[in-house]
Protein backbone atom coordinates (compact mmCIF):
# COMPACT_ATOMS: atom_id res chain seq x y z
CA UNK A 1 0.00 0.00 0.00
CA UNK A 2 2.96 2.29 0.66
CA UNK A 3 4.53 2.19 -2.94
CA UNK A 4 1.44 2.96 -4.12
CA UNK A 5 0.72 5.83 -2.42
CA UNK A 6 4.18 7.19 -2.42
CA UNK A 7 3.46 6.70 -6.56
CA UNK A 8 0.40 8.57 -6.34
CA UNK A 9 2.06 11.26 -4.31
CA UNK A 10 4.73 11.34 -6.95
CA UNK A 11 2.72 12.92 -9.73
CA UNK A 12 2.28 15.84 -7.38
CA UNK A 13 6.23 15.91 -6.57
CA UNK A 14 6.59 19.42 -4.60
CA UNK A 15 2.97 20.97 -5.14
CA UNK A 16 0.24 22.32 -2.68
CA UNK A 17 -1.48 18.99 -3.43
CA UNK A 18 1.12 16.87 -2.54
CA UNK A 19 1.41 18.63 0.61
CA UNK A 20 -2.68 18.84 1.38
CA UNK A 21 -2.96 14.66 0.00
CA UNK A 22 0.55 13.66 2.39
CA UNK A 23 -1.74 15.66 5.81
CA UNK A 24 -5.21 13.79 4.95
CA UNK A 25 -3.14 10.41 4.87
CA UNK A 26 -1.44 11.24 8.12
CA UNK A 27 -4.39 12.53 9.68
CA UNK A 28 -6.62 9.44 8.87
CA UNK A 29 -3.73 6.62 10.13
CA UNK A 30 -3.93 9.04 12.82
CA UNK A 31 -7.19 8.97 13.44
CA UNK A 32 -8.60 5.43 11.73
CA UNK A 33 -9.02 3.36 14.89
CA UNK A 34 -11.22 6.12 16.44
CA UNK A 35 -13.14 5.59 12.98
CA UNK A 36 -13.39 2.17 13.10
CA UNK A 37 -14.55 2.49 16.80
CA UNK A 38 -17.32 5.10 16.12
CA UNK A 39 -18.83 3.19 13.46
CA UNK A 40 -18.80 -0.10 15.52
CA UNK A 41 -20.62 1.71 18.48
CA UNK A 42 -23.18 3.65 16.22
CA UNK A 43 -23.95 -0.10 14.11
CA UNK A 44 -24.21 -1.82 17.62
CA UNK A 45 -27.27 1.24 18.70
CA UNK A 46 -29.21 1.68 15.77
CA UNK A 47 -29.54 -2.49 16.62
CA UNK A 48 -30.73 -1.77 19.80
CA UNK A 49 -32.91 0.98 19.34
CA UNK A 50 -36.42 1.03 17.37
CA UNK A 51 -38.99 3.76 17.17
CA UNK A 52 -41.64 2.61 19.38
CA UNK A 53 -38.88 1.89 21.99
CA UNK A 54 -38.11 5.55 21.91
CA UNK A 55 -41.51 6.99 21.56
CA UNK A 56 -42.57 5.30 24.77
CA UNK A 57 -40.43 7.70 26.30
CA UNK A 58 -41.59 10.74 25.53
CA UNK A 59 -45.28 10.07 26.44
CA UNK A 60 -44.19 10.48 30.26
CA UNK A 61 -43.68 13.45 31.85
CA UNK A 62 -42.42 16.04 28.99
CA UNK A 63 -40.36 18.23 31.23
CA UNK A 64 -38.43 14.99 31.68
CA UNK A 65 -38.58 13.48 27.98
CA UNK A 66 -36.99 17.06 26.74
CA UNK A 67 -33.99 16.02 28.87
CA UNK A 68 -34.57 12.60 27.74
CA UNK A 69 -34.93 13.65 23.68
CA UNK A 70 -31.65 15.66 24.31
CA UNK A 71 -29.50 12.45 25.88
CA UNK A 72 -30.99 10.32 23.02
CA UNK A 73 -30.27 12.88 20.31
CA UNK A 74 -26.75 13.02 21.81
CA UNK A 75 -25.66 9.33 21.82
CA UNK A 76 -27.84 8.47 19.17
CA UNK A 77 -25.89 7.58 16.04
CA UNK A 78 -27.98 9.94 13.33
CA UNK A 79 -27.45 12.26 11.49
CA UNK A 80 -29.94 15.00 10.40
CA UNK A 81 -30.80 13.23 6.72
CA UNK A 82 -32.35 10.26 9.41
CA UNK A 83 -33.25 12.61 12.51
CA UNK A 84 -35.97 14.57 10.31
CA UNK A 85 -37.96 11.71 9.04
CA UNK A 86 -37.73 9.61 12.25
CA UNK A 87 -38.97 12.92 14.48
CA UNK A 88 -42.15 13.46 11.70
CA UNK A 89 -42.88 9.62 12.91
CA UNK A 90 -42.55 9.87 16.18
CA UNK A 91 -44.77 13.50 16.01
CA UNK A 92 -47.57 11.32 14.44
CA UNK A 93 -47.04 8.75 16.71
CA UNK A 94 -47.60 11.50 19.69
CA UNK A 95 -44.79 12.66 20.65
CA UNK A 96 -45.01 15.78 22.17
CA UNK A 97 -43.26 18.77 19.71
CA UNK A 98 -41.12 20.17 22.30
CA UNK A 99 -39.65 16.60 22.65
CA UNK A 100 -39.08 16.22 19.35
CA UNK A 101 -37.55 19.81 18.72
CA UNK A 102 -34.53 18.60 21.72
CA UNK A 103 -34.17 15.94 19.66
CA UNK A 104 -33.66 17.49 16.14
CA UNK A 105 -31.72 19.86 17.08
CA UNK A 106 -29.70 17.58 19.35
CA UNK A 107 -28.64 14.83 17.55
CA UNK A 108 -26.83 16.10 14.13
CA UNK A 109 -24.49 18.49 16.61
CA UNK A 110 -22.71 15.08 18.71
CA UNK A 111 -22.84 11.54 18.64
CA UNK A 112 -20.89 8.63 19.38
CA UNK A 113 -18.97 8.36 15.85
CA UNK A 114 -18.27 12.44 16.29
CA UNK A 115 -17.47 12.07 20.06
CA UNK A 116 -14.53 9.97 19.12
CA UNK A 117 -13.59 11.19 16.47
CA UNK A 118 -13.43 14.96 17.94
CA UNK A 119 -11.51 13.37 21.11
CA UNK A 120 -9.18 11.89 18.26
CA UNK A 121 -8.17 15.27 16.43
CA UNK A 122 -8.80 17.78 19.58
CA UNK A 123 -8.51 15.59 23.10
CA UNK A 124 -11.20 14.51 25.32
CA UNK A 125 -12.07 18.12 26.60
CA UNK A 126 -12.51 19.46 23.50
CA UNK A 127 -14.98 16.14 22.67
CA UNK A 128 -16.48 16.43 26.17
CA UNK A 129 -17.50 20.34 25.54
CA UNK A 130 -19.01 19.57 22.47
CA UNK A 131 -20.98 16.72 24.30
CA UNK A 132 -22.23 18.74 26.78
CA UNK A 133 -23.21 21.90 24.29
CA UNK A 134 -24.89 20.04 22.16
CA UNK A 135 -27.03 18.28 25.42
CA UNK A 136 -27.76 21.97 26.36
CA UNK A 137 -28.72 23.46 23.13
CA UNK A 138 -31.39 20.06 22.88
CA UNK A 139 -32.95 21.21 26.41
CA UNK A 140 -33.12 24.96 25.44
CA UNK A 141 -34.62 23.82 22.31
CA UNK A 142 -37.36 21.88 23.81
CA UNK A 143 -38.34 24.37 26.44
CA UNK A 144 -38.27 27.22 24.30
CA UNK A 145 -40.45 25.49 22.12
CA UNK A 146 -42.54 24.35 25.31
CA UNK A 147 -42.68 28.32 25.96
CA UNK A 148 -43.67 29.48 22.48
CA UNK A 149 -46.78 26.72 22.68
CA UNK A 150 -47.92 28.17 26.59
CA UNK A 151 -48.64 31.42 25.15
CA UNK A 152 -49.87 29.88 21.40
CA UNK A 153 -46.97 31.36 19.51
CA UNK A 154 -47.01 28.14 18.10
CA UNK A 155 -49.40 25.45 18.30
CA UNK A 156 -48.65 21.47 18.20
CA UNK A 157 -51.28 20.32 15.60
CA UNK A 158 -50.40 22.92 13.22
CA UNK A 159 -47.48 20.67 11.71
CA UNK A 160 -50.20 17.24 11.45
CA UNK A 161 -53.11 20.14 9.95
CA UNK A 162 -50.63 21.16 7.23
CA UNK A 163 -49.56 18.15 6.10
CA UNK A 164 -53.14 17.07 5.67
CA UNK A 165 -53.93 20.07 3.93
CA UNK A 166 -51.06 19.67 1.41
CA UNK A 167 -51.63 16.19 1.20
CA UNK A 168 -55.45 16.74 0.36
CA UNK A 169 -54.21 19.41 -2.16
CA UNK A 170 -51.81 17.28 -4.03
CA UNK A 171 -54.01 14.61 -4.26
CA UNK A 172 -56.39 16.88 -6.15
CA UNK A 173 -54.42 18.80 -8.57
CA UNK A 174 -52.70 18.51 -11.54
CA UNK A 175 -49.60 21.05 -12.58
CA UNK A 176 -51.32 23.43 -9.62
CA UNK A 177 -54.91 22.91 -11.06
CA UNK A 178 -57.76 21.56 -9.46
CA UNK A 179 -59.46 18.25 -10.36
CA UNK A 180 -60.30 14.50 -9.96
CA UNK A 181 -58.31 12.56 -7.11
CA UNK A 182 -55.49 10.85 -9.69
CA UNK A 183 -54.27 8.49 -6.81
Amino acid sequence: MNIIWRTFLDHFNGSHTQRVLQEAFDLFILLWPYLVAGIVLTSLIKIKLSKEKVASFFHKNQRISIVLASLIGIVSPLGSYVVIPLSASLFLLGAPLPVIMALIVASPLIDPNLFILTAGAFGYQMALARLVSAFLLGISAGYITQWLMKYAVIKGDYIVKREEESIGNSRNSVNGKSGPDFL
